[in-house]
């Protein structure tokens, strides 16, 4: 067994002592820490927040030098008795990260306890130093101290040890399902018990079970001050950070914490139990390719927010806001015609979770959700309500889900959705998934028949619909976030990243749409680089635009559109 003690020796450092004690396997054996972690398909680069590494063989100095960026190999004779040591630097409050405070220490195992490459299936003993009252965790404790069956058992374990805490729960299914919540917020915690009993019930029923054997699952709720919006998916739990913590009276922030709350939860069964074959098992000493971005991601994306209207929680109005927002991604991304987002799942390896250089990639996240909904409503439809993606998915799991299963192919999950009436599967596979492609007609067309009308009006903002770029102005500066190939604005020599401090003279805070609103053209003073610049734009109607997704439910709702957001259990 390997023995794990935590402490945080001075808080206000931010440093949290990791001492790891085990018996050497080999002679000069090696260390290595995590290089990204599940549910960020990104190096994290992780020991950059190491120092002060000590080590001792048994009980005597002990060398050590760096093999790699994220290794160490310890000088001693197998069968010693290894105490190894450092900091940890936990600055950072989010889903993912380790962080400690006064009233806290949150830890995400997979990114500061460095482990034995040669030892994976080892058993783990984490001790928790200090004198906190609590213990959140999705796994059973002892006061402050669990067990791990190995190390992946390890990594995918987060834990807050805390002095105060607010727990609530149900059961379903047998299985025990808590909430945790951390620090302060104006949410209305038992509404959001019973809407997490709802869509529960429901992704349960999906899956005709929760993977087996688990017989527990926490949430464990982290609330801010400042803006956050971050969740992080678990095999027993979920961590979720979202702030700041007095907007929830407000029904969108509301909202938007459900959202996640659902997309974490589904994925207990699509990525902590289903992967693709890729990822099985993670190795976390490199990139775990793979272009199944969209079915991780994108299938969970999509579920999340549809199992929300599904189970009752929601209302079409709510439902039509988060389709129009996908659809508005997708419209305003314009590497939908340069990258497939079998590619672009790759290449969250290569830059991570940033927009990246424009026009380039799309979202595994947003892109995915499109695409799932076009084979939900698809399968739908060859089978006049009978079938839908709720079988592919099912159909996998029984076949590929971990322990037993090893995971699944490209192959094997484009075979499935042919499996369930779409002859031609291989064709929308080479066309949407793998080839860069505008969802938009795809979904145009089929929506029709389920009574649905999509249609493309002009943006509201003047920016947009006449100059052909998006303005972020949250920050108190007006910053471009898009622009549209050919527009006015591209022509005017506008680009990602500006900020505009000047429209025709006056000083630009907030008010830039309102400075262009009724403008053809306008002389616009911006901020590049560092380097302030003079451009004019004209509005051209033959020029491109970014225009908004406008959806219509029918009035009266065939049966296919009530399959579609209907329950769909015999």
């Amino acid at each position: 067994m390997i023995q794990v003690h935590l402490s945080v020796p001075h808080v206000h450092r931010k440093m949290v002592h990791v001492q790891i004690r085990f018996t050497a396997p080999v002679k000069n054996p090696q260390l290595q820490l995590a290089s990204w972690r599940p549910g960020r398909y990104e190096m994290g680069n992780f020991a950059k927040n190491v120092s002060h590494v000590l080590c001792l063989e048994n009980g005597n100095t002990a060398k050590w030098k760096k093999t790699a960026k994220d290794q160490w190999e310890i000088e001693c004779e197998a069968g010693s008795t290894i105490e190894f040591s450092y900091n940890y630097s936990a600055l950072e409050l989010n889903a993912g990260s380790t962080y400690a405070n006064s009233k806290m220490l949150y830890v995400n195992p997979v990114n500061c306890i460095a482990f034995l490459p040669q030892n994976l299936d080892e058993s783990y003993e984490l001790n928790i130093v200090g004198n906190y009252n609590f213990l959140s965790t999705g796994i059973q404790s002892n006061g402050l101290q669990f067990h791990a069956k190995n190390f992946d058992e390890l990594a995918d374990t987060p834990f807050v040890a805390c002095y105060e805490r607010e727990v609530l729960s149900f059961i379903q299914d047998s299985i025990h399902f808590e909430v945790h919540f951390f620090g302060e917020s104006t949410l209305d915690k038992h509404v959001l018990l019973e809407q997490i009993k709802k869509y529960t019930a429901l992704q349960i029923d999906i899956f005709r079970g929760f993977p087996e054997p688990l017989e527990r699952y926490a949430y464990l709720l982290h609330f801010t001050p400042h803006f956050m919006h971050h969740g992080v998916e678990h095999t027993t739990s979920t961590v979720i950070a979202m702030g700041p913590g007095d907007s929830f009276e407000r029904i969108e922030k509301h909202n938007e914490l459900l959202a996640i709350c659902s997309h974490e939860l589904f994925h207990t069964w699509n990525v902590k139990t289903l992967r693709p074959k890729d990822m099985v098992p993670y190795d976390f000493t490199r990139e775990n390719y793979s272009q199944l971005g969209y079915v991780a991601e994108g299938v969970t994306t999509y579920y999340g927010d549809l199992c929300l209207i599904r189970s009752g929680i929601w209302n079409l109005e709510n439902w039509k806001l988060s389709c129009e927002d996908w659809l508005n991604n997708h419209h305003k991304n314009y590497g939908r015609f340069s990258y497939s987002i079998a590619d672009s799942s790759i290449d969250t390896w290569l830059d991570g979770y940033n927009a990246g250089v424009p026009w380039r990639k799309v979202s595994i996240y947003n892109e995915g959700a499109l695409l799932t909904m076009y084979l939900d409503l698809l399968i739908l439809l060859h089978s006049n309500g009978e079938k839908s993606m709720d079988d592919v998915m099912n159909s996998l799991f029984e076949k590929h889900a971990l322990p037993h299963g090893n995971g699944y192919s490209a192959n094997e999950y484009w075979d499935t959705i042919a499996h369930f009436g779409i002859a031609n599967a291989n064709e929308i596979r080479e066309a949407m998934a793998e080839s860069p492609c505008d969802f938009s007609k795809y979904l145009e067309d089929l929506f029709k028949d389920f009574g649905v009308i999509l249609s493309w009006k002009n943006s509201i903002q003047p920016t947009e619909h006449l100059f052909g770029f998006s303005v972020d102005i949250s920050q108190e500066k007006s910053i471009i976030t898009s622009v549209a190939p050919h527009s006015a604005a591209d022509w005017g020599g506008l680009w990602y990243d500006d900020e505009i401090i000047e429209v025709d003279g006056i000083s630009v805070s907030k008010n830039v749409q309102f400075l262009l609103e009724n403008s053809k053209q306008a002389n616009i003073r911006f901020v590049r680089n560092k380097v302030e610049i003079e451009t004019e734009i004209h509005f051209d109607p033959e020029r491109p635009t970014i225009q908004k997704a406008e959806i219509l439910w029918p009035n009266e709702p065939n049966a296919l559109f009530k399959s579609w957001i209907g329950q769909r259990f015999k």
